[in-house]
């Protein structure tokens, strides 16, 4: 496990392509984020997607989130109605997970998937250098804390074998509210799963 110190206010573009091509190898990243330290991995990936969840101890039930570029790659993974791109399109990029209908190009068991396009410059930067999108969950054991210090990330885990492949630590992140999770499947009635910091323009 390699642990990279960066600041946010000057991003080392080398360490954004060291992340991004440890995603594109198969590997596991642990990265800042607009709410908290998250767990990067290649969406398409089962095996990835299987050691995230060995690494969060999270039940395999809880379907995980992605970040994407923008709303063009978003419509690469999921059904998107005009009504639905409309709104996108006024809530991107922003601190959302937008639950849209799976396409079925990644996780065929999921008739759901959560999108994300954080309003966030090292996330912006990482998709940037990626023609996929990546996992976006938090970096923490489930029911844990979110962890927005590297250090209470390493303590959460200490005693376990899955462990990410490199840490991107730019020291200790605003302690955030989560992202808001809203579910437009049906636009006609829209379900805000949980209020985070944004509030759904319509």
């Amino acid at each position: 496990m390699e642990i990279i110190k960066i600041d946010l206010d000057n991003i080392d573009l080398n360490v954004i392509l060291k992340a991004g091509n440890f995603i594109k190898d198969e590997k596991i990243v642990v990265f800042p984020s607009d709410t908290s330290y998250g767990i990067a991995g290649d969406t398409a990936n089962n095996q990835v997607l299987n050691k995230i969840y060995e690494i969060k101890n999270r039940p395999a039930d809880k379907y995980i989130s992605y970040i994407f570029k923008d709303v063009e790659q978003i419509e690469k993974y999921a059904n998107v109605s005009s009504e639905q791109r409309d709104i996108l399109s006024k809530n991107l990029p922003r601190s959302f997970t937008i639950v849209l209908e799976n396409r079925n190009v990644i996780l065929p068991d999921q008739k759901t998937i959560g999108v994300r396009i954080p309003d966030y410059k090292f996330t912006k930067l990482l998709s940037s250098c990626l023609d996929i999108p990546y996992t976006s969950t938090s970096a923490n054991i489930s029911g844990m804390p979110s962890c927005y210090k590297i250090e209470d990330f390493l303590k959460q885990i200490e005693n376990q074998t899955a462990l990410p492949d490199l840490i991107i630590d730019a020291g200790e992140l605003p302690n955030n509210k989560p992202s808001t999770v809203v579910n437009i499947v049906d636009t006609k009635n829209i379900l805000v799963k949980r209020k985070g910091s944004a509030v759904l323009r319509v």
